[in-house]
């Protein structure tokens, strides 16, 4: 009778989680050379800009996924 009566006051909790975001990425210093229709840069910058166009798609998708929310 008790273990009925425990089932029969059973609340359902709901948890409402507020989505956190990582730290927006920093943009990298970088040096590049105009040269007319296109720009040099050194091999140690343009990785620098690709990590950096890499984690800026990460950040948009956590943000994208955290307005859906």
């Amino acid at each position: 009778m008790l273990f009925l009566l425990l089932i029969g006051c059973s609340t359902t909790t709901t948890i409402h989680l507020k989505p956190s975001l990582p730290p927006r990425p920093s943009k990298p210093q970088i040096t590049a050379l105009d040269e007319g229709e296109a720009v040099g840069l050194s091999k140690a910058d343009f990785v620098k800009l690709t990590r950096y166009i890499i984690l800026l798609e990460g950040y948009a998708d956590a943000l994208e996924i955290a307005l859906q929310e």
